[in-house]
C-alpha cells in the first residue's frame, strides 16, 4: 500500500435552487473508502436562494447531497469547480451542472437515473446489512433460478453498454467507479436470489473466485456491499436469524477471505454487533487473535475506538467530550456532568428503533434518573426542528440536546448506526455492564453512582 501523504485540493462547489421549498443542504462523504467515518457539512441557503461549499479532497470522493429529504450522488475530483442548479424540491428531475466536473456528474446523474438503486431496501442478517434493489429482491423471490439468473445477464449487458458508450466522456477514476459499481451491484443482487431462497441446495452463480476479494476494491461501497452479502450467503442454508447466527459467520469470513479484505469484513462485524446490540461477546472470544494477527493497524484502532476500555485493556479510557444545545438554546456539554453517572444515548427523530427504545426502557430509564444518574439524550438530527417535534413528540425521559458538529461526534464515537449507547463514570471515563445475561442493570448503575 502507498503511504504518501497526498496534498489536498480545494474543490468548489456552488448551488442555486430556484423557488426552495428548504434552505438547509447538507454534505456528507467518507472521509477514508476503508473506515466507516463521514465527514458531514451544512449550509443555510441566503437570501439570493443560493449557497457555496469549499472541501479539500487529496483524492477523487463521492459526496452526497441531501435536500429536502432528496439525495443524489455527485463525484468530485480535486481542483474541480461545480456549479448546480435545481427549482423547488424537484431536485432529480430538474438539476442542471455547469464548471469543471460537469460532465463527470451530468452523465452519473444519467446513469443513476437509468440504472441507480432506487428503490433500495435493506436485507438484515446477523448484524450484516445489505442494500438490495427491491424490484429485483421481490422479483428473485418468484423467479427460478435461470429466470433471474437471465434477467440480471441482461440488465449487466445494458449497463455495460452505457459505459461503453460514455467512457470517453468520463475522467478514468468515474469510469473505474462505474464499471465496479456494474459488476459488483449485479453480484450483490445473484446473491438475493438465495438470500431469498436459502434452503434451496443450488445456489446462483456468482462472481468467478479471482473476483471475489481484491483489496483496491474496499474503497468502493458497492464492493463493500457485495462483501457483506457474500458473507451471509456463506451461512445459508442455516438461519440468518438464529441466535448468535454472527460468530458462525465470523469463522466463515476466516476461513474464505484472506489479506486485507479478511480484516476489514471481521472488523466491521465486530464492530457492527456492538454498536448495533452491545454484546461483546463476539470480540470478548475473537479480538485477542484478531488484534495479533491483523497487519492493518487501522481496522484495530476502529473496533477499539467502538469497544473502548472494555477490550483495550485500559477500562479508564476518556469519554471524549462534545457540545450540544438544550431545548431553550443553551449550550451544554458531557464536561459539564463530570462527577456524575452519565448514560448517554445517541439517537435521532427518524430512527423507530431509537424511540422504541425509550418507550420499552421507560420504566428503567426513570429509575436510573431517582437514583442520580444522568440521562443524556443525545439527538444527531440535522433539522433542529424535526429533532424539536419529535422530543415533543415522545418526551424521552433526562437532559435533551442536539449536537453541533455531526462530524465532530461520529468521529469521536464513531457513530456507524443508531441507537447508540454509552456510560460514562463519575470521573468522565467509559464504563461497562457486565456481559453475562443475569445481570441486574439497576443494581449495577447503583454501585457506579455510590462509588
Amino acid at each position: 500500500m502507498c503511504t504518501t501523504l497526498l496534498q489536498a485540493s480545494t474543490v468548489h462547489l456552488s448551488i442555486e435552487v430556484n423557488q426552495p421549498t428548504s434552505d438547509q443542504v447538507s454534505l456528507k462523504y467518507q472521509k477514508d473508502g476503508n473506515t466507516d467515518q463521514l465527514s458531514i457539512f451544512r449550509v443555510t441557503l441566503g437570501a439570493d436562494q443560493a449557497a457555496s461549499f469549499q472541501l479539500d479532497l487529496s483524492k477523487a470522493t463521492f459526496v452526497t447531497l441531501e435536500y429536502d429529504r432528496q439525495t443524489i450522488d455527485l463525484f468530485l475530483e480535486p481542483n474541480d469547480d461545480l456549479q448546480l442548479q435545481w427549482s423547488n424540491n424537484h431536485l432529480k428531475s430538474s438539476l442542471q451542472f455547469s464548471g469543471k466536473g460537469s460532465q463527470n456528474n451530468r452523465i452519473l446523474h444519467q446513469y443513476s437515473t437509468q440504472f441507480g438503486d432506487l428503490n433500495q431496501e435493506t436485507y438484515d442478517g446477523a448484524y450484516l446489512k445489505v442494500l438490495v434493489d427491491a424490484n429485483e429482491f421481490h422479483q428473485s423471490k418468484s423467479s427460478t433460478k435461470s429466470t433471474y439468473e437471465q434477467h440480471l445477464n441482461q440488465q449487466f449487458e445494458k449497463t455495460t453498454r452505457f459505459l461503453n458508450q460514455h467512457q470517453s466522456q468520463l475522467s478514468s477514476n468515474l469510469y473505474q467507479h462505474l464499471k465496479a459499481n456494474s459488476l459488483y451491484h449485479n453480484a450483490t443482487n445473484r446473491i438475493a436470489w438465495s438470500l431469498a431462497h436459502p434452503n434451496e441446495s443450488t445456489k446462483i452463480s456468482l462472481l468467478p473466485q479471482q473476483r471475489l476479494q481484491d483489496e483496491n476494491m474496499l474503497s468502493y461501497s458497492s464492493y463493500q456491499n457485495f462483501l457483506n452479502a457474500y458473507a451471509l450467503a456463506l451461512h445459508l442454508p442455516e438461519s440468518l436469524y438464529k441466535y448468535k447466527a454472527h460468530f458462525a459467520i465470523y469463522d466463515k469470513i476466516e476461513t474464505t477471505f484472506s489479506g486485507r479484505v479478511k480484516y476489514f469484513l471481521q472488523a466491521h462485524l465486530l464492530k457492527e454487533v456492538y454498536n448495533r446490540s452491545g454484546d461483546a461477546e463476539l470480540a470478548f472470544k475473537h479480538f485477542q487473535k484478531f488484534a495479533a494477527n491483523n497487519p492493518y493497524s487501522e481496522y484495530t484502532d476502529e473496533v477499539l475506538a467502538v469497544y473502548g476500555g472494555i477490550l483495550s485493556g485500559t477500562p479508564d479510557l476518556a469519554a471524549p467530550d462534545f457540545d450540544m444545545v438544550d431545548p431553550n438554546g443553551k449550550l451544554i456539554a458531557l464536561s459539564d456532568y463530570k462527577g456524575q453517572v452519565v448514560y448517554i444515548s445517541f439517537w435521532a427523530s427518524w430512527c423507530k428503533p431509537c424511540i422504541e427504545g425509550f418507550k420499552k426502557s421507560a420504566d428503567i430509564r426513570q429509575q436510573l434518573q431517582d437514583m442520580g444518574v444522568v440521562l443524556l439524550n443525545v439527538s444527531i438530527d440535522k433539522n433542529d426542528t424535526a429533532w424539536e417535534s419529535a422530543r415533543i413528540r415522545h418526551n424521552p425521559t433526562g437532559v435533551n440536546g442536539l449536537v453541533l458538529s455531526l462530524e465532530d461526534i461520529s468521529k469521536k464515537y464513531d457513530i456507524s448506526s443508531i441507537p447508540l449507547y454509552h456510560i460514562v463514570d463519575k470521573n468522565g471515563k467509559f464504563s461497562y455492564l457486565t456481559q453475562n445475561g443475569q445481570r441486574n442493570i439497576i443494581e449495577e448503575f447503583r454501585q457506579l453512582v455510590e462509588r
